[in-house]
């Protein structure tokens, strides 16, 4: 994800907290295109300057790929807003995380019916 309008669409969703991370997930319309799941990071001003920062966007899309994409789901925009701590938290701990806030989205998310009905 890029754009704004795709954050700002995310927010309306599902909201998780986790230790390290906390966690926007919403589920697109099955019309939509791209049928993958979309992923966003965001890494405030609060975290650091520009270098920590990156770091911890470096970090955090390593932990998506080899922790948790298996778990996304297909037509979902998942945006992963990082904490302060997510910069010195063990690697395997952050996958963790990130690993549990996106399962506990998918089970809520699954819950609801689709498109708003």
């Amino acid at each position: 994800m890029r754009k704004r309008a795709q954050f700002l669409q995310a927010r309306k969703g599902q909201r998780r907290r986790g230790s390290f991370v906390r966690l926007e997930a919403i589920r697109r319309g099955d019309e939509e295109k791209p049928e993958n799941a979309r992923v966003g990071f965001t890494v405030s001003k609060k975290n650091g300057n520009a270098v920590r920062r990156n770091r911890i966007k470096r970090r955090l899309r390593e932990a998506v790929r080899h922790c948790a994409a298996d778990v996304m789901l297909p037509h979902h925009d998942y945006v992963i807003i990082a904490t302060p701590n997510a910069h010195s938290a063990p690697f395997d701990a952050l996958c963790a995380d990130v690993r549990s806030v996106i399962e506990a989205a998918n089970r809520r998310l699954a819950q609801q019916p689709k498109n708003g009905e």
